[in-house]
């Protein structure tokens, strides 16, 4: 009991919290709460980083290192013979500086000293030593690597053009939602404008009753008609509301604001429509001119093509050539080790054949699957690509072109209808025909009209969906945002 006088208190406190701020919302506007880069920009933004981070990292294994190492090693071995020496403990220190390099050879200099202690004496040894490792098959010349880097190349390329074009997809994605919000004010409005001839007719009605006129039923019938269409005016509002909760998720700067929108014409806007829809008809063939898809596609195939040079060495065997050549000064302490070094110092060399050789089957069926794998993802996006090219160009100009034609029809019909309402209107005035058939003979043509604004919606999305694959029309209707 105790919490439920709380309520008070706590709606109380809602009532006094601060009013949500009113925004006028238009196009232009909407487009520049975008540029505060809500979630879905920021994650179109991360997919692009992403591939960034691929390149940086494959770029760090080829940057400079930096090695250093201190050891003692020690023995109580016992020698086989009073003359063979036995050495311990060794101390070694080295300090060495290594680069791989993109052309399949390492390279590798090291400064070192190492001091041991035997039964016959003590031994220092200071120098530096230079080490070369050569590729001679797998990454001969560094071509894998180089094939690799040109992957990851056209692949950040390709992903920077798909982020444009994935950000100008929202960007369309926002405006429908727009329009639809704008389709429903226009709804609105013509529904609030029969609901008053709706209110009218229910007062003349009662009027008429309390005169013994019309009956109860008659009045009945028109205050029906006013509770259902008052009714439709709320499930409006409904949907209104719905999508502007869908407008505040993708733009959640605009989530604690009252939103106004600002009232738009949408005959107006399918004249627009009808103009860049005349442009595009000029087009025989899909204008590449107009999309970034075409160069989606050039880059694809580089990718793919760069792929496939370094799948082909997954299973190959690995042949190195390895050589050492070392510069180094002895004696029996570091001073007379550094003397030696700088007045008669010595040298070394070692050269290496190294081969590995993968046993078995595994590497090569990894690497089978590999191009498969890399095969139909080159195909899938490839004929995804090559598909909305064709397609957005042909069958989007046949759809809008359907739509008109419905348009059209719409207009002739709700004209009829609207004549046939005023001939309903007289007939029943002469008592000729029912009130459920005027009240019919308004419905019919109120949904007549509601179905024009659909279908105008419908245009104007249909073109939107062009603008998201050809972002380049030069239309007045087209906000070209890349």
């Amino acid at each position: 009991m105790k919490y439920l006088l709380l309520i008070p208190a706590l709606l109380s406190t809602l009532g006094h919290a601060q009013a949500p701020q009113k925004i006028l919302i238009n196009e232009q506007k909407l487009f520049d709460f975008v540029k505060e880069s809500p979630p879905n920009i920021l994650q179109l933004q991360a997919s692009y980083e992403a591939t960034k981070l691929q390149r940086e990292s494959l770029d760090e294994n080829y940057d400079f290192t930096l090695s250093a190492s201190s050891k003692i090693t020690g023995t109580d071995e016992r020698p086989l013979s009073n003359f063979q020496p036995v050495f311990g403990p060794v101390r070694t220190h080295s300090l060495t500086l290594s680069r791989p390099t993109k052309y399949g050879a390492t390279f590798g200099v090291t400064a070192y000293s190492s001091d041991s202690v035997s039964t016959i004496n003590r031994s220092t040894n200071q120098g530096f030593q230079f080490d070369i490792s050569l590729d001679l098959y797998k990454d001969l010349l560094g071509k894998t690597t180089r094939a690799n880097y040109k992957s990851l190349d056209f692949s950040q390329q390709r992903m920077k053009i798909d982020s444009k074009i994935r950000t100008n997809g929202f960007y369309q994605q926002l405006r429908k939602i727009y329009w639809a919000i704008i389709a429903i004010q226009e709804k609105e409005t013509l529904s609030k404008q029969l609901l008053k001839a709706s209110q009218d007719q229910a007062k003349d009605a009662r009027r008429r009753l309390k005169s013994s006129i019309a009956d109860i039923g008659e009045v009945a019938r028109y205050e029906s008609q006013v509770s259902s269409r008052k009714a439709n005016i709320v499930l409006l509002n409904y949907e209104k509301e719905r999508l502007i909760k869908q407008l505040k998720d993708l733009v959640p700067e605009l989530a604690y604001s009252e939103l106004i929108f600002k009232e738009n014409n949408l005959q107006k806007t399918i004249d627009s429509v009808v103009k860049c829809t005349t442009l595009i008809q000029t087009h025989k063939l899909p204008p590449l001119e107009y999309t970034r898809f075409d160069e989606m596609l050039v880059l694809l195939e580089k990718e793919y093509t760069a792929t496939s040079m370094a799948t082909e060495k997954h299973s190959s065997l690995d042949v190195s050539l390895d050589t050492s050549l070392s510069t180094f000064g002895k004696g029996t302490n570091y001073e007379l080790s550094r003397d030696a070094f700088s007045d008669d110092r010595s040298k070394s060399y070692e050269i290496g054949l190294n081969i590995s050789i993968p046993l078995g089957s595994k590497k090569s069926n990894t690497e089978d699957v590999k191009k498969i794998v890399e095969k139909k993802r080159y195909l899938a996006q490839n004929r995804e690509l090559m598909g909305k090219i064709k397609t957005f160009h042909y069958q989007i100009l046949k759809n809008i072109s359907l739509l008109y034609q419905v348009f059209d029809n719409q207009q002739e019909n709700s004209g009829k209808l609207e004549i046939s309402l005023k001939h309903m209107k007289k007939k029943f005035k002469q008592a000729r025909v029912s009130v459920s058939d005027l009240i019919n003979e308004q419905d019919i043509y109120l949904q007549s009209n509601l179905s024009e604004v659909d279908t105008q919606l419908e245009v104007i999305n249909t073109l939107f969906e062009y603008f998201s694959v050809y972002s380049d029309t030069p239309c007045d209707i087209n906000r070209n945002v890349l």
